[in-house]
Order: C-alpha cells, then structure tokens, then sequence
C-alpha cells in the first residue's frame, strides 16, 4: 500500500492511472483553480486507486479505479458540488476504461463509456448522461455524449491552452434553461423550447460560436411569437445575428438583425431592444409581397397584403428599391 498527498495538480504526475485520472476527471471550473488538493491510496497488489481530489470548500471529485483485467479497468466517480458557470453539479459515474497499447503507427489510447446516476443540477434531479470517449496524445474526443435533449460531440485538448472544437444539438430543450447555459446571471421568463446545433471552438478565454436555432409556439418575457429563428457567430459573449427572422402570433413578420450580448441580462435585454427590423416580403416573378397583419382565429380572419411592383431593370436601369404599388388586397372571414 502506499499513501500520496500533494498540494499542487501540477505535480500530478507519477504513475499512469494517477495522470489518466486527471486528464479524465479535471472540469474547466476546477483547471480554473490555482491551487487543488489532493490525498488518496494506491493497492499495487489488488490493482485499485482510491483519489480525492477538491478545492478546499464544498467542491470535490472522488475516484476509485480498479483493474479487472490487463488494459480493461472499471471506474467509479462522485462528483459534489462540481461549479460550472450557474450550476452546481453532483452525480455518480460509472463506467469501463480499456487501454489500447501503442503500436509501430499508432500512440497508446483509453477509449471508454460513461453513464451518470443520482444526478442534481443546482440541487434538482436532471436527466442522467452517457457517452462514449478515447483519450490520445493528449486529446479527449467525445464520440457521443447526450444529456437528456443535448447530444455533444467534439474534442477538448488537455494540455495548455485548451483547445475545444464541440458541436451541441438541441432537441426541444427548454428555452428558459437554454438561456440559462449562455448567461452568467440569467433573469428571463421564457416559455417554450429550442431545437437546432450550436458550434464551438476556440480557447476558454476566447470561444467562437456558430449556430443554427429555432423556437415555435414560446414566449419571451411579455413578448409571445409564433416562431424565432435565429443563425448567429460570434465570439462569446458578443454574437451577431444573421438573416435571422421573428414571426408573431398576428401574423407580422420580420428579419432582425443585430448584435446580442450574451455576457450579462441587463446587456441582452438592451440589445434586443436594438435589434434593426424589416417586413418580411416574399417575392414573385413581377412583384414583391408584404402580409401586413394576418389575425389566425379561423371566426375572425383578416389579412392584408401589400403588392409592388418589380420595373424591367435591363430597360429601366432600376434596382429593387424603385418599385410602384401595384395592388392591396385585403380579405375578411366571419
């Protein structure tokens, strides 16, 4: 047996579960940490490693790992109080590791699977986790990870400074808690769910972000729309909203464009106030279409259209903005 104790991560090294554990196990709130202890034992003859690793307050990640064959081992992780951005989190995992050794043309690699257990996100049950994962030459690829409604897949490097390239997609996620994974102090009431797949990369310090999203049928503070569809990047917090549209329930549509700035909500809520705003038009082989109001109740529905009218620019020498109104045709249903 044989007894370790360390104030300093960066001295982890030593033996090779000892530096595979932290690689696994270390959470970007705790590499965010100057200094973590750690204590724990090691049984050379039965083949297991017991590791406490914490921060010195609530935060804390203990591991057992024991091998239950040559290059196949068995983990077991609690995780208390882990902080992330707003969250708290605490789970179980368990899971099987399997070391492949290194070859003339390949370097050694864990490739393993996790699944979660007794999972609480700040104090609340959640929807557990499992995925799949190989570490090599210092990288973490994550072949699938879904939480509930949230599928990832991507890679994280563990060395300095960090690299992430991560793509989320979204299945219905709630929009309140969406907002929630974006913004440090969070203050929205929101209604609804977002679908779509946001991209990630870059360094913690610096992320950029790409996305494709949408929500129907929700509700944004006093605000309700019929739909919000959104294509952003940026660099996070600030993203730039592109040929992006807003659809409300009277039926009147718009593009928006844009910046938001996700860092804080007094910022964002200023921002979308901000927002520029142009009609929604559709546009035929002779003329441009504007649906000013369209009331859906199917015992009251009204609707307005605006027709203009497209010139001959090869004869005209005219452009989009120089139309003429050809017609309005407005229909009422009792």
């Amino acid at each position: 047996m044989m007894i370790f104790r360390h104030p300093k991560i960066s001295f982890l090294g030593g033996t090779f579960l000892f530096s595979l554990f932290f690689e696994l196990l270390v959470t970007p709130s705790l590499l965010a940490r100057e200094s973590l202890s750690f204590q724990g034992h090691m049984d050379f003859t039965g083949k297991k490693l017991h590791l406490t690793v914490g921060d010195g307050n609530a935060s804390r990640v203990v591991l057992n790992l024991s091998e239950l064959s040559e290059h196949h081992f068995q983990i077991l992780l609690d995780l208390e109080h882990i902080k992330a951005s707003v969250f708290d989190i605490s789970s179980q995992l368990e899971g099987d590791l399997t070391l492949a050794e290194a070859s003339d043309n390949q370097k050694p690699a864990l490739r393993g699977e996790l699944k979660s257990r007794y999972s609480l996100v700040n104090h609340k049950p959640v929807e557990e986790l499992q995925g799949t994962f190989e570490i090599k030459d210092h990288i973490l690829y994550l072949s699938s990870l879904s939480v509930g409604p949230l599928d990832l897949k991507g890679l994280f490097k563990l060395n300095p400074p960090y690299d992430v390239n991560l793509a989320i997609q979204f299945r219905d996620f709630p929009l309140n808690d969406f907002l929630v994974l974006w913004i440090d102090d969070p203050d929205f009431e929101a209604q609804g769910t977002v679908s779509g797949d946001v991209q990630i990369s870059g360094v913690p310090q610096r992320l950029a972000l790409k996305g494709n999203l949408a929500s129907y049928e929700g509700q944004l503070e006093d605000f309700p729309y019929n739909s919000i569809v959104l294509h952003l990047a940026g660099e996070y917090p600030v993203v730039k909203l592109i040929n992006s549209t807003v659809t409300q329930p009277d039926g009147l549509g718009f593009q928006i464009d844009g910046s938001l700035d996700l860092s804080t909500t007094q910022k964002l809520k200023k921002d979308i106030k901000s927002l520029s705003k142009s009609a929604l038009i559709t546009e035929g082989d002779s003329h441009w279409e504007w649906t000013i109001k369209s009331d859906e109740n199917p015992q009251n529905a009204t609707s307005v259209k605006y027709f203009l009218k497209k010139k001959d620019e090869a004869l005209q020498g005219s452009s989009k903005d120089d139309t003429d109104l050809l017609g309005v045709e407005q229909r009422i249903k009792f």
